[in-house]
């Protein structure tokens, strides 16, 4: 392979492809870095690029041609162009590069069950080792190209139901303001049923207020009351996130417009909170 004097000889290199215009346009980056660098994980170019410049073959050391540059990049700024193929080219993947992927790709989304997660017993995160370890357990087939978070908030049920975890998803802590009372008891009677956990998980098109847990649990626990002067009312309750939405529309529409749902803790844990607010 072409080897510029002032670098180090490679000995190892993940090629990207793109073809434009009938032609081959390939650059020469470090392996493993490339999908690190799409995800915003790296960015510095120096850690990710072997060689900076365009090449029509990688392997043979050929450069390409700034004419070819022009005509299928409509430019011939070579590191226009390279960061172009970096973004959007063809990654050639190893085996072992694959493998790579899928094994780092595989701890992102155990990482993002356990932000997401407890355990229904202890109240209490779990390691972030044994969910990848479950992971494995069931199988699950990582995809590479996916964002972690999907994956994650997917396979929690698969969790649940075929691995010996008892998880659930943690719950948020929220903070809903109502500005007078009697928008106060419009909200509250039609926050009710969300407490009382009688529906599938699904919702209804007649009513507003149709989420539920599909183990029968509430979406919406109360935690605690205060009634401020002239009728306002704080109320914080404790909500599973697949009811938040739902729970900002309810209260937004009974206060028409004026009632405020604030997200004081994206985690309750048993004894101490993941807050935002202080």
């Amino acid at each position: 392979m072409f080897q510029p004097v002032t670098q180090k000889r490679l000995t190892n290199v993940s090629v990207v492809r793109m073809r434009k215009g009938g032609k081959r346009f390939e650059i020469a980056c470090y392996p493993n870095m490339v999908m690190a660098y799409r995800e915003g994980h790296v960015r510095d170019l120096d850690e990710v690029i072997q060689v900076e410049d365009v090449f029509e073959n990688v392997s043979k050391g050929k450069l390409a041609a700034n004419a070819d540059l022009e005509r299928c990049f409509g430019t011939r700024d070579r590191h226009a162009v390279l960061l172009q193929i970096l973004l959007h080219g063809d990654l050639q993947v190893s085996d072992r590069e694959r493998q790579y992927q899928s094994t780092r790709k595989l701890h992102e989304i155990a990482s993002v069950v356990a932000a997401k997660t407890i355990s229904r017993e202890t109240k209490k995160p779990l390691p972030v080792g044994l969910i990848e370890k479950a992971l494995r357990e069931i199988h699950f087939a990582v995809q590479p190209n996916r964002p972690a978070k999907a994956q994650a908030l997917e396979v929690i049920p698969l969790l649940r139901a075929q691995s010996g975890l008892d998880l659930e998803r943690a719950r948020l802590r929220l903070r809903i303001h109502v500005p007078s009372q009697r928008d106060a008891k419009a909200v509250k009677a039609r926050l009710e049923p969300l407490q009382q956990g009688e529906t599938d998980g699904t919702h209804s098109s007649s009513r507003s207020d149709s989420v539920r847990m599909k183990d029968g649990s509430a979406a919406v626990e109360s935690e605690s009351e205060e009634w401020l002067p002239g009728g306002a009312l704080l109320w914080t309750v404790q909500a599973d996130p697949g009811a938040f939405r739902e729970i900002e529309e309810i209260v937004q529409r009974e206060t028409n417009q004026q009632g405020i749902v604030e997200v004081a803790s994206l985690r309750v844990l048993d004894d101490e909170d993941e807050s935002i607010l202080s």
